[in-house]
């Protein structure tokens, strides 16, 4: 039960980081429902699909999991998050967010890990 709290309150935290950090690059101020979807749905992938993928995968690509695990977190921000702009503005401002949540995440858990024992990220085993 506490690690199902630990877990929406985590995902909670990183939508509110999400919309803050997708606010502060593009200087987009929306929030309405398909909005908060679009949040909660790169919140998942970010907290739980990415790093499933990069605890997985390391015997199949080796190092290069953690570059992969990246990307997928990268088009996941792309795609739900960046509004169109112009192509090299979209990838920029994509990088920036995308840097802003994996790094907020990685802090979220090790914090997590440290003061509570245990995980905000699910594990796979």
């Amino acid at each position: 039960m506490d690690a199902i709290l630990l877990f929406i309150i985590g995902l909670v935290a990183m939508i509110f980081l999400l919309y803050l950090a997708v606010r502060f690059i593009t200087g987009d101020d929306m929030f309405d429902v398909t909005y908060f979807f679009r949040l909660l749905l790169a919140a998942l992938i970010i907290i739980f699909i990415a790093p499933f993928f990069q605890s997985i995968t390391p015997s199949v690509l080796g190092p290069i999991s953690t570059i992969v695990a990246f990307i997928i977190i990268m088009y996941s921000v792309r795609f739900l998050l960046v509004e169109p702009l112009t192509s090299s503005q979209e990838w920029e401002k994509t990088i920036w967010i995308s840097l802003l949540a994996v790094s907020f995440a990685y802090i979220l858990n090790a914090a997590t890990i440290y003061f509570l024992d245990m995980s905000v990220v699910p594990s796979p085993f």
